[in-house]
């Protein structure tokens, strides 16, 4: 029996680590199933267009991730470098002084700007990628915090209108393609 399992597994092409990922997809599959049966507004489009505005954040944190994984590294400052961005971000559209595409630019400087600290922390100081990187989050977690010391605020409506800018043929919004591409 064990033989011919293992017989069709190489019939298929399929390692032991690719039958393990294709258990974790059926798995999604079936709870997705599961939950398209039960719910209506589970399949609706509405619905998959809010899970996928609710995803491209974090997989932008993934895909910088994935580079430091790649690369044999350690990166524990991201979760961290994320709030004070957004913090930024926040702060600068709370006070109306600056456009939201500015606040955006702004939030991605600093956020390009504690990768460059960690950087050179790795590589000219020759700190350990983990030690360097817990500072960098402990700062950057405090600093987000006395930016933003209560969560809460207020969404502008031109803040909306530019997350949600439309284009293409499926009318998705920006944000997609951003990540996308």
């Amino acid at each position: 029996m064990w033989k011919r399992k293992q017989q069709m597994v190489k019939e298929m092409g399929l390692s032991r680590d690719n039958v393990r990922i294709l258990g974790l997809y059926i798995v999604l599959l079936f709870i997705g199933v599961f939950a398209s049966i039960f719910s209506i507004y589970f399949r609706s489009l509405e619905n998959i267009f809010n899970v996928i505005a609710q995803i491209v954040p974090l997989g932008f944190v993934a895909l910088g991730q994935t580079i430091v994984l790649i690369t044999a590294g350690v990166d524990l400052s991201v979760g961290g470098i994320v709030s004070i961005s957004t913090a930024i971000c926040a702060k600068l559209i709370y006070t109306k002084y600056t456009s939201v595409a500015i606040a955006f630019l702004l939030s991605l400087l600093f956020g390009t700007i504690f990768g460059y600290i960690n950087g050179v922390m790795r590589t000219k100081l020759r700190i350990d990628s983990f030690i360097a990187t817990l500072c960098t989050m402990l700062i950057t977690q405090g600093v987000a915090l006395a930016i933003l010391p209560r969560p809460g605020g207020y969404i502008s409506a031109e803040l909306i209108s530019f997350i949600s800018l439309e284009k293409g043929i499926l009318r998705l919004p920006i944000v997609y393609f951003a990540f996308t591409f």
